[in-house]
Protein backbone atom coordinates (compact mmCIF):
# COMPACT_ATOMS: atom_id res chain seq x y z
CA UNK A 1 0.00 0.00 0.00
CA UNK A 2 1.76 3.36 -1.24
CA UNK A 3 0.66 6.41 0.73
CA UNK A 4 1.39 10.47 0.82
CA UNK A 5 0.06 13.25 2.45
CA UNK A 6 -1.00 15.51 0.16
CA UNK A 7 0.62 18.85 0.42
CA UNK A 8 -2.39 21.20 -0.33
CA UNK A 9 -0.83 23.84 -1.58
CA UNK A 10 0.06 20.92 -4.90
CA UNK A 11 -3.42 19.86 -5.69
CA UNK A 12 -4.91 23.30 -5.37
CA UNK A 13 -2.71 24.81 -7.91
CA UNK A 14 -3.55 22.27 -10.08
CA UNK A 15 -7.43 22.51 -9.73
CA UNK A 16 -6.94 26.56 -10.42
CA UNK A 17 -4.98 25.63 -13.51
CA UNK A 18 -8.03 23.08 -14.25
CA UNK A 19 -10.93 25.73 -16.78
CA UNK A 20 -14.19 26.66 -15.41
CA UNK A 21 -15.54 24.43 -18.69
CA UNK A 22 -13.54 20.98 -17.68
CA UNK A 23 -14.69 21.36 -14.39
CA UNK A 24 -18.35 21.86 -15.13
CA UNK A 25 -18.30 18.78 -17.37
CA UNK A 26 -16.49 16.69 -14.39
CA UNK A 27 -19.50 18.43 -12.43
CA UNK A 28 -22.32 17.33 -14.39
CA UNK A 29 -21.11 13.51 -13.89
CA UNK A 30 -21.17 13.76 -9.85
CA UNK A 31 -24.16 15.71 -9.75
CA UNK A 32 -25.83 12.62 -10.41
CA UNK A 33 -24.71 10.77 -7.61
CA UNK A 34 -24.72 13.70 -5.47
CA UNK A 35 -27.46 14.93 -2.20
CA UNK A 36 -29.62 18.23 -2.09
CA UNK A 37 -26.88 20.99 -2.27
CA UNK A 38 -26.47 23.76 -0.12
CA UNK A 39 -23.30 25.42 -1.39
CA UNK A 40 -23.03 27.52 -3.87
CA UNK A 41 -22.31 26.93 -7.55
CA UNK A 42 -19.16 28.61 -7.50
CA UNK A 43 -18.45 26.16 -4.59
CA UNK A 44 -19.30 22.89 -6.21
CA UNK A 45 -17.68 24.11 -9.83
CA UNK A 46 -14.52 24.35 -7.18
CA UNK A 47 -14.80 20.90 -5.70
CA UNK A 48 -15.25 19.67 -9.04
CA UNK A 49 -11.65 21.08 -9.37
CA UNK A 50 -10.04 19.93 -6.79
CA UNK A 51 -11.59 16.56 -7.45
CA UNK A 52 -9.91 16.64 -10.85
CA UNK A 53 -6.38 17.91 -9.17
CA UNK A 54 -6.94 15.11 -6.40
CA UNK A 55 -7.64 12.51 -9.09
CA UNK A 56 -4.41 13.71 -11.26
CA UNK A 57 -2.56 13.50 -8.42
CA UNK A 58 -3.63 9.58 -7.08
CA UNK A 59 -2.48 8.84 -10.77
CA UNK A 60 1.02 10.56 -10.84
CA UNK A 61 2.04 9.37 -7.38
CA UNK A 62 0.12 5.73 -7.88
CA UNK A 63 -1.59 6.13 -4.80
CA UNK A 64 -3.63 3.73 -2.81
CA UNK A 65 -5.21 6.11 0.04
CA UNK A 66 -4.37 9.57 0.82
CA UNK A 67 -4.46 11.84 3.98
CA UNK A 68 -4.65 15.27 3.54
CA UNK A 69 -4.33 18.25 5.24
CA UNK A 70 -7.55 20.00 6.69
CA UNK A 71 -8.13 22.39 9.75
CA UNK A 72 -7.08 24.89 10.07
CA UNK A 73 -6.46 26.09 6.58
CA UNK A 74 -7.99 23.85 4.39
CA UNK A 75 -11.45 23.13 5.71
CA UNK A 76 -14.04 21.93 3.91
CA UNK A 77 -10.99 21.43 0.79
CA UNK A 78 -11.49 17.62 0.59
CA UNK A 79 -15.05 17.04 2.51
CA UNK A 80 -16.93 16.27 -0.79
CA UNK A 81 -14.00 15.78 -2.66
CA UNK A 82 -13.59 12.25 -0.31
CA UNK A 83 -17.22 11.43 -0.56
CA UNK A 84 -16.71 11.27 -4.14
CA UNK A 85 -13.94 9.22 -4.14
CA UNK A 86 -15.40 7.01 -1.73
CA UNK A 87 -17.92 6.20 -4.18
CA UNK A 88 -15.29 4.81 -6.11
CA UNK A 89 -13.95 2.84 -3.53
CA UNK A 90 -11.12 5.07 -2.99
CA UNK A 91 -10.12 6.36 0.92
CA UNK A 92 -9.11 10.05 1.35
CA UNK A 93 -8.55 10.41 5.25
CA UNK A 94 -9.94 14.23 5.41
CA UNK A 95 -7.53 15.31 8.71
CA UNK A 96 -4.67 14.28 7.68
CA UNK A 97 -5.06 11.14 9.43
CA UNK A 98 -2.65 8.62 8.05
CA UNK A 99 -2.86 5.77 10.51
CA UNK A 100 -7.06 5.46 9.66
CA UNK A 101 -5.89 5.86 6.47
CA UNK A 102 -4.24 2.82 6.52
CA UNK A 103 -7.22 1.14 8.69
CA UNK A 104 -9.51 2.19 6.31
CA UNK A 105 -7.60 1.11 3.32
CA UNK A 106 -6.50 -2.19 4.92
CA UNK A 107 -10.16 -2.81 5.48
CA UNK A 108 -11.49 -1.96 1.75
CA UNK A 109 -8.52 -4.53 0.29
CA UNK A 110 -9.72 -7.42 2.84
CA UNK A 111 -13.48 -6.96 2.04
CA UNK A 112 -12.28 -6.62 -1.80
CA UNK A 113 -13.56 -3.41 -2.23
CA UNK A 114 -16.86 -1.07 -0.86
CA UNK A 115 -17.74 1.78 0.74
CA UNK A 116 -16.72 2.74 4.19
CA UNK A 117 -17.53 5.91 6.75
CA UNK A 118 -15.71 8.01 9.01
CA UNK A 119 -17.19 8.83 12.47
CA UNK A 120 -16.49 9.72 15.68
CA UNK A 121 -17.78 8.15 19.03
CA UNK A 122 -19.72 11.10 20.68
CA UNK A 123 -21.31 9.31 23.73
CA UNK A 124 -22.16 5.74 24.81
CA UNK A 125 -25.64 4.83 25.16
CA UNK A 126 -25.60 1.80 27.41
CA UNK A 127 -29.36 1.15 28.11
CA UNK A 128 -29.47 0.90 24.93
CA UNK A 129 -26.41 -0.54 23.69
CA UNK A 130 -25.50 1.58 21.22
CA UNK A 131 -22.58 4.41 20.80
CA UNK A 132 -23.86 7.68 18.49
CA UNK A 133 -21.40 8.47 15.65
CA UNK A 134 -20.74 11.54 13.85
CA UNK A 135 -18.22 12.95 11.68
CA UNK A 136 -18.60 16.51 9.57
CA UNK A 137 -19.18 15.18 6.27
CA UNK A 138 -16.88 13.42 3.65
CA UNK A 139 -18.99 9.47 3.86
CA UNK A 140 -20.05 8.22 0.70
CA UNK A 141 -23.49 9.52 0.29
CA UNK A 142 -24.88 5.91 -1.31
CA UNK A 143 -24.53 5.19 2.72
CA UNK A 144 -27.56 7.65 3.66
CA UNK A 145 -29.68 4.56 1.41
CA UNK A 146 -31.30 7.07 -1.16
CA UNK A 147 -29.70 10.51 -2.01
CA UNK A 148 -32.69 12.90 -1.07
CA UNK A 149 -31.21 11.79 2.66
CA UNK A 150 -27.87 13.38 2.17
CA UNK A 151 -26.64 17.55 2.24
CA UNK A 152 -23.87 19.18 0.93
CA UNK A 153 -23.41 21.98 3.00
CA UNK A 154 -21.51 25.06 2.20
CA UNK A 155 -17.62 25.23 3.86
CA UNK A 156 -16.32 28.89 3.75
CA UNK A 157 -16.64 30.38 0.42
CA UNK A 158 -15.01 27.39 -1.62
CA UNK A 159 -15.54 24.54 1.20
CA UNK A 160 -18.40 22.14 1.34
CA UNK A 161 -18.88 19.32 3.96
CA UNK A 162 -21.30 16.09 3.43
CA UNK A 163 -24.40 14.87 5.58
CA UNK A 164 -25.04 11.36 5.40
CA UNK A 165 -27.59 9.95 8.10
CA UNK A 166 -26.51 6.14 7.62
CA UNK A 167 -29.37 4.06 6.69
CA UNK A 168 -29.84 0.75 8.49
CA UNK A 169 -27.00 -1.76 8.01
CA UNK A 170 -27.58 -5.14 9.37
CA UNK A 171 -23.99 -6.17 9.46
CA UNK A 172 -21.13 -3.09 9.49
CA UNK A 173 -17.34 -4.29 10.40
CA UNK A 174 -16.18 -1.22 12.99
CA UNK A 175 -12.55 -0.52 12.80
CA UNK A 176 -10.25 2.00 15.16
CA UNK A 177 -6.65 2.33 15.76
CA UNK A 178 -5.27 4.30 18.71
CA UNK A 179 -1.44 4.94 20.35
CA UNK A 180 1.85 6.68 19.31
CA UNK A 181 5.53 5.86 18.83
CA UNK A 182 5.83 2.26 18.65
CA UNK A 183 2.80 1.19 20.40
CA UNK A 184 -0.14 1.46 18.47
CA UNK A 185 -3.66 -1.16 19.30
CA UNK A 186 -6.55 -2.08 16.98
CA UNK A 187 -10.20 -2.03 17.17
CA UNK A 188 -12.06 -4.65 15.46
CA UNK A 189 -15.67 -5.75 15.99
CA UNK A 190 -19.13 -6.43 14.31
CA UNK A 191 -22.14 -4.13 14.48
CA UNK A 192 -24.97 -2.79 13.03
CA UNK A 193 -26.31 0.40 12.43
CA UNK A 194 -29.60 1.21 13.29
CA UNK A 195 -32.47 3.90 11.22
CA UNK A 196 -31.64 7.64 11.88
CA UNK A 197 -34.43 10.02 12.20
CA UNK A 198 -33.90 12.98 10.66
CA UNK A 199 -34.25 14.78 14.00
CA UNK A 200 -31.72 12.87 15.51
CA UNK A 201 -29.37 13.78 12.81
CA UNK A 202 -29.96 16.92 12.87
Amino acid sequence: ISFFQVVMNEVLAKADKISDADGKKTLDCLLPRTGKSLASDKALLHQAKVYMATKDTIAAYKLDAIAAECYPMYSGMMNLVSSWLAEEGFVLDTEGDIGHAYVMSTVNLIAGGGVLALGEAGSIDTARNIVPIAHEGSTAMSLAGTLDRAQVNASGELGAFVGVPLKAMDTVTVTAMVGNGDCYRMFVAKGRTLNVTHEEWV
